[in-house]
């Protein structure tokens, strides 16, 4: 898999998606469908996100998900293993995007 990040000038935001290299359809879950199950393997699509890269893993917080409900979950992607787990998170805040 590989993370595309592109800037929408007509937003004037950047938005980002998945491509499976070698071909192929990503998950059903990534797109426009939406589990925000704890059993979940892979977040949301989403936008107006933030993210930050700590050692090996970047981390995605919030955003808005593309049915365009606001999001409140934590994701990290694992550089060297090339896999998503969920973080717990207690983050007392209410659902968040277009924050840094």
């Amino acid at each position: 898999w590989r993370l595309e990040l592109f800037y929408s000038r007509k937003n004037h935001q950047f938005d980002f998606q998945w491509k499976r290299l070698g071909g192929g359809l990503a998950p059903k879950s990534i797109g426009t469908t939406c589990d925000t199950s704890e059993q979940a393997t892979w977040p949301c699509g989403r936008r107006a996100h933030s993210s930050a890269l700590m050692g090996k893993y970047m981390i995605i917080f919030g955003g808005k998900g593309w049915d365009g409900k606001v999001l409140g979950d934590t994701w990290g992607w694992d550089i060297e293993k090339e896999r998503f787990f969920q973080v717990p998170s207690s983050f007392p805040g209410e659902k968040r995007k277009g924050h840094s």
